[in-house]
This record gives C-alpha cells, sequence and structure tokens, in this order.
C-alpha cells in the first residue's frame, strides 16, 4: 500500500482483500439504498396521514364554527375528537417505537390499496 493520501494508491494489492473491500463496500451501499426506501416509505405514510389528520381538523372546525345547519351533535363532535386523539397517539408510540413503526407503515400501506375515495 501506499501512503501518499490519494484513495486509489490506499487500495490494497491483494485482490482476496480488494474483493473483500468491495463487497463491504456493495453491502453498505445496499444497507443505505434499504434505509432510504424505508424512510421514503414512512414519510409518505405520515403525510398521507398528515393530510388526514388536516381534513378531520377542517371538518371539525367547519362543525364547530360553521351555520347552525352544518353543525354535528355533540356526541358525534366528541367521537371525531376521539378519531383525532387516537391517531395521533398511536403517531408519537410509532415514534418511540420502531417495531410499531414498522407495524403502522405495514398497517397503511395495506390501507392505502383500498379504494374508498
Amino acid at each position: 500500500m501506499h501512503a501518499d493520501g490519494n484513495p486509489i494508491n490506499a487500495l490494497p494489492e491483494d485482490p482476496a482483500l480488494l474483493q473483500a473491500l468491495l463487497l463491504s463496500a456493495l453491502s453498505e451501499r445496499d444497507h443505505a439504498v434499504a434505509e432510504r426506501q424505508n424512510i421514503l416509505a414512512e414519510r409518505d405514510a405520515l403525510a398521507e396521514q398528515n393530510e388526514h389528520l388536516k381534513h378531520l381538523v377542517q371538518k371539525l372546525t367547519r362543525l364547530k364554527f360553521g351555520a347552525q345547519s352544518e353543525r354535528w351533535p355533540e356526541g358525534q363532535l366528541q367521537l371525531a375528537l376521539g378519531d383525532v386523539e387516537t391517531a395521533i397517539a398511536q403517531a408519537q408510540d410509532e415514534k418511540r417505537n420502531p417495531e410499531r413503526r414498522r407495524e403502522g407503515i405495514a398497517r397503511r400501506r395495506a390501507s392505502g390499496n383500498r379504494s374508498d375515495s
């Protein structure tokens, strides 16, 4: 090996060592790609959940402050608020627990495949 600071010169000359180094670098790259894909999937799932929560907040705002004919009975309003609180609690739990985060992502992916629009 050469020690002149050039990264190419720092590579081992032994083919077996060079192959091991290359395999290690490829493994690290594959791990980074998989981690990035998981992060993007989680981001997308959280963005979808965020949009859903914004929609619920808009509905609740209309119900609370809208015209009398647009308002829901108090029981339905409390039920909708409970749904929002449940979703927030689940999101916080998923944030603290990596296993629950993976389960939540899988659940949201599964529910995202149905067509209820």
